[in-house]
């Protein structure tokens, strides 16, 4: 939508953060479609979108949040397969506590 080109970023991704901790599950295919474009040039606002998603997933409480993350670290892509690996770390120590990995 053309308000969030108004926010900054970190306004952004707190709203993202927000959307994602009331959604559950059904924002998942939203945050994964956020994710998954390939991103040949490098493009900064790509990048960070991205890493919004995965900090807006470690917040979402949907048990299919894990399995969607963990899908994500086996990616072939080593960007997502990292940032997924964090997101499922912090996003069990949300859940389980800090003893779970």
């Amino acid at each position: 939508p053309r308000t969030t080109q108004l926010l900054s970023l970190g306004q952004q991704r707190q709203i993202l953060i927000a959307y994602s901790a009331l959604g559950g599950k059904d924002v998942l295919g939203y945050l994964k479609a956020m994710i998954t474009p390939v991103n040949l040039l490098g493009n900064h606002t790509l990048k960070e979108r991205r890493m919004s998603a995965f900090l807006a997933l470690a917040e979402n409480s949907s048990p299919e949040t894990e399995e969607l993350l963990t899908g994500l670290s086996s990616s072939w892509r080593r960007d997502i397969r990292q940032q997924a690996r964090l997101a499922l770390t912090a996003w069990r120590q949300r859940r389980y506590g800090d003893d779970h990995n």
